[in-house]
């Protein structure tokens, strides 16, 4: 985390995209009525890909984004 050119605010939109993707995880149980088709299971990958694509854009445009 540490390596991002801006590691505060990485580690202030990492925690927002972690929670994020632990309510679309959790709202699976709910079937149907729950945010997720059931077609798409969301996995760790899917939090890892958030992750290297948040640290690339704040390393590209860090000082555009606060």
């Amino acid at each position: 985390m540490d390596s991002c050119k801006n590691p505060t605010l990485f580690k202030t939109l990492l925690f927002g995209c972690a929670v994020f993707h632990a309510l679309l995880i959790d709202r699976k149980k709910f079937g149907p009525i729950g945010w997720t088709s059931p077609t798409y299971d969301f996995s760790d990958t899917d939090l890892e890909v958030t992750k290297d694509q948040l640290k690339m854009m704040i390393d590209d445009r860090g000082d555009d984004i606060d």
